[in-house]
């Protein structure tokens, strides 16, 4: 059975040349609340952690998630992955509350992207349980990632739920000429234009629509 140690050996990762990948141009496609009591904007990096599965951000002595210079920003590489990920509690894709918006963008500048999809993460005494073991696991190796490899923007791995690329970007991405002015896609899950598609996209990942 593959194990995922609570933390990396931080000696280690120094000691292992990561898997990096610079790309240009990169696809990616989110789902983001407008409303609710954390509205927030399309391209907004989220410094209130850690709470998600790589949030890097410092882990406090009381445990709570504290407003914090480290940021991160999760997105898929297709849109069917983006709902899964969104939608995952209850797996009903509700396209009121909270007012969701799907956007689709692609990123002008250059990145540059550590690969948890191929044999590094063996390598570092990791493994695939990166995207299904504890949260607490995977926020331990996120930091130690953050802190080891300083070129490192964005983390590539796999979504749990859909076994399709999904990404998370580290506030170090987060600059001027990172986002496109505009994306090429961004509209109000409840705008009725979208029904066709939200029928199809939620038979395709077998959640509920309403």
């Amino acid at each position: 059975m593959a194990k995922l140690p609570r933390a990396p050996d931080a000696v280690r990762l120094r000691r292992t040349t990561p898997s990096l990948k610079t790309i240009t141009g990169l696809r990616l496609h989110r789902i983001y609340e407008r409303g609710g009591r954390y509205p927030t904007l399309w391209n907004a990096f989220r410094h209130i952690g850690p709470v998600s599965r790589f949030d890097h951000h410092m882990r406090r002595g009381d445990e709570r998630p504290t407003y914090q210079e480290r940021g991160i920003l999760y997105a898929a590489l297709d849109v069917p992955t983006a709902f899964a990920e969104f939608f995952q509690r209850n797996r009903r894709i509700n396209r009121s509350l909270r007012q969701p918006w799907l956007v689709s963008f692609a990123l002008p500048a250059e990145v540059r992207l550590l690969n948890l999809t191929d044999t590094f993460c063996i390598r570092v005494g990791a493994s695939a349980k990166l995207v299904t073991g504890p949260f607490l696991h995977a926020q331990n190796w996120s930091r130690g990632f953050y802190e080891a490899y300083h070129e490192v923007q964005v983390l590539y791995c796999r979504s749990s739920l859909t076994n399709r690329p999904t990404i998370a970007l580290y506030e170090r991405a987060d600059k001027p000429s990172m986002f496109p002015g505009n994306p090429f896609f961004h509209r109000a899950l409840a705008d009725p234009t979208l029904h066709k598609a939200l029928v199809s996209t939620s038979v395709e990942i077998g959640f509920g629509l309403i």
